[in-house]
């Protein structure tokens, strides 16, 4: 199980043996946790914007000192209270010093209204987990559906967060592409990022009146070109220098085929509105992972 860092936290607080807390620290550390459990700790801590909370991990630099500065830590700390661990403990001794200079605020003002972190998800940003779905495509032949499902959502104004394994021999940092090519597929670690467009073949990222935009809604994946994506490490790469796209990228469609095809990739994961789903015919999940099904909702 992929572990993101609130989930480590979580989960070695509740530990009473030093044995497991290290073993829970050997497990991968992504940001391309498990998103099975994203809708619980949405409603569990809830979100603060950035301009509140002005912590940001630019790179992965950033986030391996991050990481280790969180397990190191941890271990201490849980030997300290001899695993009696509190929030309050992790979030004076833990998160606060070494790994980050502040912690979220609990209240906080926003346009003129005041917010928690859970309100803040609620009424700000009128997210509610029950309308919504985590879409897991499991082999190339449940893209079809996945991708019309990606398309209605972002024809709709809303942006879908997608995980999905890096092949770096894939990765052109010059044009900012995540391209296809014949080859084994290889990937050397997992990335979260954000699709806020799409591309049909000969088409642009130019804006299209509703019947023309319905149209390429509609088109098969195989005349997809490319998934238009937002990285969260901002406009420079991780040796500071200045992304051509603004940190923005573009996934061809053929690495998304080429990933699932992989036998050493898990799952493409998306996260977006169940009405997307709507008469494509993607069953509930059997099984986690989803060994059987090519694509999946849960």
């Amino acid at each position: 199980m992929r572990l993101g860092v609130k989930e480590l936290v979580e989960k070695a607080k509740g530990e009473d043996n030093i044995l497991r807390v290290l073993d829970t620290l050997n497990s991968p550390l992504t940001d391309r946790f498990d998103y099975s459990r994203v809708f619980e700790l949405l409603e569990k801590f809830g979100v603060v914007p950035e301009n509140i909370w002005k912590v940001k991990i630019q790179t992965k630099d950033d986030q391996r000192r991050m990481l280790t500065g969180i397990q190191t830590r941890l271990v201490s700390t849980w030997l300290k209270y001899k695993g009696a661990l509190t929030d309050d403990i992790i979030d004076r001794e833990i998160i606060v010093g070494e790994v980050f200079a502040t912690v979220p605020p609990t209240h906080f003002a926003h346009d003129g209204l005041k917010y928690t972190s859970k309100t803040f998800l609620t009424e700000k940003t009128g997210f509610n987990s029950a309308t919504y779905a985590h879409l897991i495509v499991n082999s190339p032949a449940g893209l079809q559906p996945a991708v019309t499902a990606v398309k209605r959502a972002l024809a709709d104004g809303i942006d879908v967060p997608i995980g999905i394994d890096l092949d770096n021999t894939r990765i052109k940092s010059e044009s900012s592409t995540f391209s296809s090519r014949d080859g084994h597929f290889f990937p050397m670690g997992g990335h979260a990022m954000v699709v806020i467009d799409f591309v049909n073949k000969k088409g642009s990222l130019a804006a299209l009146s509703p019947p023309l935009l319905l149209q390429e809604v509609n088109k098969s994946f195989f005349e997809l070109d490319y998934l238009y994506l937002k990285n969260s490490y901002g406009t420079k790469s991780e040796k500071g220098r200045q992304l051509p796209m603004g940190g923005h990228w573009i996934m061809k469609r053929g690495y998304l085929e080429e990933a699932l095809a992989s036998e050493a990739t898990n799952v493409v994961d998306f996260i977006l509105p169940s009405s997307s789903l709507a008469q494509l015919s993607v069953p509930k999940c059997q099984t986690m992972p989803p060994i059987k099904q090519p694509v999946c909702f849960r």
